[in-house]
């Protein structure tokens, strides 16, 4: 009798230990839906509005204030917002000129004034790295969330490789006198393997390392990029994969991801002007987090893309600017030219084409080339 009750309880604690993590399925949305441009959903009472975003350059760019508006109204539905790619472009090597840092400074100072007092804005010590990929983090909260309270702090810099570190904050949230930390880490790892799947297989060491706490990491991981390098690529998406699977550490896009670019029913979470498509940015966390899942894991509910679109809307008269701009000088060179005779006339078409592209690709340097993703925690009951 003893014996089957041990086998029982076994049976039990191996079944639940093996317990599936929820599926996060693309279903009936479409790669060019209109449902992924709608704004994050905002959390409810005791949730928590998790987003990730690779704004390109950030810093290195001229941007304008109307420009800081835009970037902040676009994540200002989110309580904490990551962004990737800050500095890219500005650091350079390991010394941090007094210039570079006020540049840095003034950036987060627009975030600040643009997402409101009710906001907090702060940036992990930069540069990350050195010379290839040297960047920093930023990060934003909502200081009262629905029903509790948020403060975060920068923690430290984890060590993935040569010129390749992530950035890890520590997140306290406080109700009715009680705490819950939150670890949060970002990522923007190279596009190159092997590199990048040494970086990925490091991510994911460091996950499992912070055994039981609620850990989540975010952020550009160059998710299956497809290069030329005549090595194995995609060791470090494979053994993600295989964790995931395996119950070690949660992958919120497992059944989205794929490895090389899309096809035309899929998602991407890169511009989709582009001719090839990735889903380059990831949720990955402990195993804990699988269950916080606000609404049990459906797409565009509690987790998602968030797909503005930068020929309408926010962003159509910088894509004008630039176009107008450019086109300007193929209209002046072509003044004289006989565009009557076939040849002359199909390189004209040909050239303006690749204006107004290029024009779409300006505009991702004042906003971005990535498309927001999202995550909705249940933090307290």
């Amino acid at each position: 009798m003893l014996k089957s009750l041990l086998f029982i309880l076994l049976t039990i604690a191996i079944s639940s230990s093996m317990a599936q993590f929820p599926v996060i399925q693309q279903g009936d949305i479409a790669a060019g839906d209109n449902r992924l441009t709608k704004e994050i959903g905002i959390s409810k009472t005791g949730e928590l509005t998790i987003a990730s975003f690779n704004i390109r350059n950030l810093g290195a760019r001229q941007r304008s204030l109307r420009d800081f508006a835009v970037l902040a109204d676009l994540v200002d539905e989110s309580d904490i917002v990551l962004i990737q790619e800050a500095g890219l472009g500005v650091y350079w090597g390991t010394e941090i000129k007094e210039k570079h840092k006020n540049r840095m400074d003034g950036v987060v100072a627009l975030f600040s004034i643009n997402l409101g007092e009710e906001w907090r804005v702060i940036m992990a010590p930069g540069p990350s790295g050195v010379i290839n990929g040297t960047e920093t983090t930023i990060l934003a909260f909502r200081k009262q969330a629905k029903g509790f309270t948020i403060r975060a702090i920068w923690q430290e810099y984890v060590d993935l490789g040569e010129f390749r570190d992530m950035a890890v904050f520590k997140v306290t949230t406080s109700a009715n006198g009680n705490i819950k930390d939150l670890i949060l880490a970002s990522v923007h790892l190279t596009p190159k393997d092997p590199e990048r799947g040494a970086q990925m297989i490091k991510v994911s060491d460091w996950l499992i390392s912070q055994g039981q706490k609620q850990a989540v990491v975010m952020g550009d991981f160059n998710w299956g990029y497809e290069k030329k390098s005549g090595v194995v690529n995609y060791i470090g998406e494979e053994k993600i994969r295989s964790r995931h699977q395996n119950n070690q550490q949660f992958q919120l896009f497992f059944n989205l991801s794929y490895l090389g670019k899309a096809n035309s029913d899929q998602l991407r979470t890169n511009m989709n002007f582009r001719n090839k498509g990735y889903f380059y940015d990831q949720f990955i966390s402990s195993p804990v987090v699988a269950g916080m899942l606000a609404d049990g894991g459906e797409l565009q509910k509690d987790c998602g893309i968030f797909a503005f679109d930068l020929r309408s809307g926010r962003m159509r008269d910088t894509i004008n600017y630039w176009t107008k701009k450019r086109k300007y000088g193929l209209d002046h060179y072509l003044t004289n030219a006989d565009l009557t005779e076939d040849s002359n006339r199909e390189a004209y078409d040909k050239t303006l084409k690749e204006i107004v592209n290029q024009g779409a690709n300006d505009a991702t340097f004042i906003l971005s080339d990535h498309r927001i993703i999202w995550m909705q925690l249940k933090i307290w009951p």
